[in-house]
């Protein structure tokens, strides 16, 4: 992730709401397509929506 972090930086230098947005576009894109990251998202809703009881 902090690879990814730096790449960013370095396309939008000076745009750090730039660089928020396209990590978070990566993680939610990931969280869809990754069939390994979207079971771990579920489980962390899973917890988060019983522990919320």
């Amino acid at each position: 992730m902090a690879d990814l972090e730096l790449e960013y930086q370095s396309k939008y230098p000076v745009d750090p709401l730039s660089v928020m947005r396209a990590m978070l576009l990566y993680v939610l894109d990931a969280a869809a397509t990754d069939p390994r990251r979207r079971a771990l998202m579920e489980i962390i809703y899973h917890k988060l929506s019983s522990s919320v009881k």
